[in-house]
């Protein structure tokens, strides 16, 4: 046994004093023994430290960047809600391509946004042009007659179909026959509407008809509308019919007579005022 209070060395810690070295003695010897061969191949011992890593927060932080993100209740989209949302996206996706001129991709993006929202009389007009630039008029007629007959309502389905075969198509007599009676009967069926009055009167000028253009702009001066804004936009069509003379003391008197109806209507309304 080690009676000595204090350790002499590493011999005297681990071995015991000489009176003590019987009986177990070999055994400690292992033992100090491998405890030395174990302490000296560790690689550790007699060396410094390493050094930390320098961390960051991000080291330390969990991105879930690839974990779906249930959106708030509030956010969430009714059916309406998803519909429309499709319909811009898909018209977004439509303008992409039309700016990289990849008509093709956004015709058929385009018309996918008609199939949702048929009521889109410009695009219809628009997916028609890019249709017969690109060298199927027939094609583009057809998703025009296609607007018109799911929009009867409109007067601008009339008056698109109708610019459409005169502009693409107007080698045809028939179409061009056609698209005067698109815009004769977009002016008996809106005629409260000032721009299908502009379509037709440029219809029968190109057509060189200026007595029909003139008839047709007697009708609109004669009703009594309650727009003013109507009779500002008649007054500028009736410019088309009737040149105002640029001979010294000439007064336009037929369209100031248009737009004094416009004034009565809103005396004090600064753009009627200004015109």
């Amino acid at each position: 046994m080690i009676t000595s209070g204090v350790c002499r060395g590493f011999t005297t810690c681990f071995l015991g004093t000489n009176e003590d070295r019987s009986g177990p003695f070999t055994a400690r010897i292992v033992s100090a023994a491998a405890f030395f061969a174990l302490a000296v191949a560790s690689p550790g011992f007699a060396q410094d430290p390493p050094e930390q890593p320098d961390l960051q927060w991000e080291d330390y932080a969990e991105v879930y960047t690839d974990r779906y993100i249930e959106p708030y209740q509030h956010l969430k989209l009714d059916k309406l809600g998803q519909a429309r949302s499709r319909v811009l996206a898909l018209y977004a996706m439509g303008r992409t391509y039309e700016e990289r001129a990849r008509f093709d991709k956004a015709i058929t993006v385009y018309r996918e946004v008609l199939a949702l929202a048929p009521e889109f009389g410009e695009l219809a007009r628009k997916v028609g042009i890019l249709l017969a630039q690109n060298g199927k008029p027939i094609e583009g007629r057809k998703v025009l007659e296609a607007s018109l007959e799911q929009n009867p309502d409109s007067p601008l389905a009339y008056t698109v179909l109708s610019e459409y075969l005169a502009t693409f198509l107007g080698r045809s007599p028939e179409n061009r026959r056609r698209s005067v009676e698109l815009a004769e009967q977009a002016v008996e069926k809106f005629p409260a509407n000032p721009e299908v009055y502009e379509h037709i009167v440029k219809v029968y000028l190109i057509g060189r008809q200026p007595e029909k253009a003139q008839a047709v702009m007697d009708k609109a001066i004669k009703r009594e509308d309650p727009d003013p804004f109507y009779w500002l936009r008649v007054a500028e069509t009736a410019k088309r019919v009737w040149p105002i003379s640029t001979k010294s003391g000439a007064e336009p008197v037929r369209i100031n007579g248009i737009y004094e109806k416009a004034l009565l209507r809103a005396p004090n309304n600064p753009v009627i005022l200004e015109k």
